[in-house]
């Protein structure tokens, strides 16, 4: 194994951490910032491609099991998003709900003593 095959390989393996901590973040309803892991999946796999054929089969097993990690991780967004856009659509059917009945007219009045 080449010095270039064992970094990018130890480079996967904090990427699998890095997911694995946006997981919990999104299980947990914290926010995620994605686009420095996405700039650096694109840098990793613009390395690989750059290494000989014989060294990128090295790679076929880690980048199969990423692929599965953002399939999960994908699959725990929508379920965050589909939450959220079913918490909007109730609060929203509440404010309706509330403007329709608006607030009563007149003065308000207190208990006669």
């Amino acid at each position: 194994m080449s010095s270039s095959t064992a970094m990018i390989l130890d480079q996967l393996d904090r990427i699998s951490g890095r997911m694995e901590l946006a997981r919990r973040q999104v299980q947990t309803g914290q926010a995620v910032e994605l686009t420095p892991l996405e700039a650096e999946i694109d840098h990793i796999c613009a390395d690989i491609a750059a290494l000989p054929k014989d060294e990128r089969i090295a790679f076929q097993r880690p980048l199969t099991g990423l692929i599965s990690e953002l399939d999960d991780l994908t699959q725990l967004l929508r379920i965050g998003l589909d939450r959220i856009a079913k918490d909007l659509a109730e609060t929203s059917q509440r404010r309706q709900a509330t403007a329709a009945y608006g607030k009563p007219n007149g003065p308000a009045r207190g208990p006669k003593s």
